[in-house]
């Protein structure tokens, strides 16, 4: 049973609502963090773009947006993609004494 089944199966609309409302922003992270190319264009440059938090955070305890985990990972193309769709470059995060940290991304990319 997934996640959305089980929230259904009970009736409890604001589970439901949240469930549903967020799923479209996790399918991003999901491609994108598979490297996905080809599937996050398609979500990008749908009509469930508008659904989409491109700069969903609290991916990690340090609340890293997800173009942050791509930078990391080198994903040259996913990066050019996000920001190309509006992804801010500009975010906070803690540090390792849990201290708001403010973090501008300078990034170049190749064509």
């Amino acid at each position: 049973m997934t996640l959305k089944e089980l929230a259904i199966s009970t009736g409890n609309e604001a589970i439901i609502s949240l469930l549903l409302s967020i799923k479209p922003s996790m399918c991003l992270v999901h491609h994108s963090l598979a490297g996905n190319v080809s599937a996050v264009r398609e979500l990008l440059e749908s009509p469930t773009r508008k659904k989409i938090n491109i700069d969903i955070r609290k991916l990690s305890e340090r609340g890293a947006p997800l173009l942050f985990f791509l930078i990391r990972g080198g994903h040259h193309e996913l990066i050019k993609e996000l920001r190309h769709h509006g992804a801010s470059l500009y975010t906070q995060m803690l540090d390792d004494s849990m201290v708001v940290q403010h973090w501008c991304v300078s990034v170049t990319l190749r064509d």
